[in-house]
């Protein structure tokens, strides 16, 4: 398998850690490396992100996280000045009650960062429930794209919308599209 740590600060610019290949065994825990001083970094700057990533030999992620540092004093000042995402957001009808939603953050920018999606009823912008995400409070980071899978029953007659709202990106509706 390989790992994958990437940082990114406030203004979204990407640098590249480490790639490590590795054996790993079903019940196996191993220390790769230190992200010490990248993370002391980051805080220097006024915070920012650390990605980490597993892959398997085709290149296909296993698992996938994101961590937010605070700057030098513990605070989280830098999201409190992330700028606004451009975040690109569709949705689609995949079958009778299930939706892929995608969030696409283009290259150039911040970290769209803890975003939530929704479900509701297109006239009264209630939310529907119950629904199963396969993620959610998403964060993109730059030149990355996402895809979540909503699944829900549907109700005959009802008309439903995606709503996405996030720490630094447009809250918005988005129509579903057949």
């Amino acid at each position: 398998m390989m790992l994958e740590v990437k940082s990114f600060d406030i203004e979204g610019n990407e640098k590249l850690i480490t790639q490590v290949f590795s054996n790993v065994n079903a019940s196996d825990a191993k220390k790769i490396l230190s992200v010490r001083k990248d993370i002391e970094a980051l805080s220097s700057k006024g915070g920012g992100f650390i990605q980490l990533r597993l892959l398997d030999e085709n290149k296909q992620i296993l698992s996938e996280n994101l961590y937010w540092f605070a700057d030098e004093k513990g605070n989280y000042s830098g999201l409190n000045s992330i700028k606004k995402s451009d975040l690109n957001v569709t949705s689609r009808y995949l079958k009778s009650g299930q939706i892929e939603v995608t969030l696409t953050n283009p290259s150039g920018g911040p970290v769209a960062f803890f975003n939530r999606i929704s479900l509701v009823d297109k006239k009264s912008s209630k939310r529907i429930l119950p629904v199963f995400y396969s993620d959610n409070y998403i964060s993109v980071v730059p030149g990355a794209q996402k895809k979540i899978t909503l699944d829900y029953t549907p109700q005959r007659g009802e008309e439903i919308a995606v709503t996405l709202e996030g720490w630094n990106s447009k809250e918005r509706i988005i129509q579903v599209s057949k």
